[in-house]
């Protein structure tokens, strides 16, 4: 209900804040609401990894997983739990987590946020670029849509296109 939703606002404020301790706190209490609360979950997920404690996060993530109601939901319950998988030091089975939710939803920003470093660590950037082409499809004008550009711009530093990264840092500014 709107308790909820109060709780997940305010923790998110935390999270910006990088207060993790508070924000966990605003998930648990959110959780105490209603403990089936995805976006609860998820909030507590990300105040504990940036905690530092990736068990916990993980197992948050998990059950993020259970109560996922759509593809986008499982997509970022895959993806968080691929970021925890990651924190707990095991890359390989991270990466598979992460192939995993962009195949469950191609669509799902969060996961293509998290998607295109890797690929791009990896020096896959063919498919980095194409699953920015998604992110930019799928990204609202604004905020979303400037990390898209933001993220292109990065890209383009990693191909050796200076001028092309200029051009795209200049668009994610003027969104």
């Amino acid at each position: 209900g709107d308790r909820v939703e109060l709780h997940i606002q305010r923790g998110e404020t935390y999270m910006v804040m990088g207060d993790y301790e508070r924000a966990e706190k605003d998930a648990r209490s959110g959780l105490k609401e209603d403990p089936r609360s995805f976006a609860a979950l998820w909030l507590l997920s990300r105040s504990l990894i940036g905690s530092r404690r990736p068990r916990e996060a993980l197992a948050a993530a998990e059950s993020m997983e259970l109560l996922a109601a759509s593809s986008a939901e499982r997509a970022v319950a895959l993806t968080q739990e691929s970021i925890a998988v990651g924190a707990l030091g095991d890359q390989h089975r991270a990466k598979i987590l992460l192939k995993q939710a962009v195949e469950t939803n191609q669509n799902e920003i969060y996961t293509l946020q998290n998607m295109i470093p890797s690929l791009l660590r990896d020096g896959h950037f063919d498919e980095a670029l194409r699953l920015e082409d998604r992110w930019l499809a799928a990204a609202k004008p604004g905020p979303q849509r400037a990390r898209a550009y933001a993220q292109r711009a990065q890209t383009r530093l990693s191909l050796g296109d200076t001028a092309g990264a200029h051009g795209y840092l200049a668009k994610a500014f003027g969104e």
